[in-house]
């Protein structure tokens, strides 16, 4: 299990409750909030405080966003940013989902939603944000997006 905390991200591993063992990944990336996070891939994306966005397995955390980091970097002095952001997984679609709804009041920009492509590692935006999503049950329908 990956743990992700305000002080690091750390892994749980054991069969059972007397062998679990809790160890430090990464003491050096932070979050703020759970909403950012989600699986896809075999992999966690989440927005940390305090490096951008982040990919997380059980033996490794890598910054992602390096290639946008003038768009997110921004983000990651506004703690509000932080914590109204959402994001989910696509895994059908190899998608991961980041909705950023409060530009317009903090930073006078429009809404984005970014998205990233886990198989060829790109990004790409659009002005259409959600407050929740909803897949289907076998994880081949498109999306729910609700757009501005």
């Amino acid at each position: 299990m990956v743990i992700l905390k305000e002080d690091g991200v750390f892994v749980l591993t054991g069969q059972v409750i007397p062998d679990f063992n809790v160890s430090t990944l990464d003491s050096t990336v932070f979050f703020k909030s759970d909403r950012t996070a989600d699986k896809i891939n075999n992999t966690v994306i989440a927005l940390s405080s305090n490096q951008g966005l982040v990919q997380v397995t059980e033996k490794s955390v890598q910054i992602i966003s390096r290639r946008i980091d003038d768009v997110i970097q921004p983000l990651l002095s506004f703690p509000l940013l932080l914590s109204t952001g959402q994001a989910f997984g696509y895994e059908s679609g190899r998608l991961y989902y980041l909705s950023i709804n409060t530009f317009s009041s903090v930073l006078q920009r429009d809404p984005q939603t970014y998205l990233y492509n886990v198989l060829n590692n790109t990004f790409t935006e659009t002005d259409k944000t959600f407050r929740q999503m909803v897949i289907g049950p076998d994880d081949n329908s498109t999306p729910i997006v609700t757009g501005k």
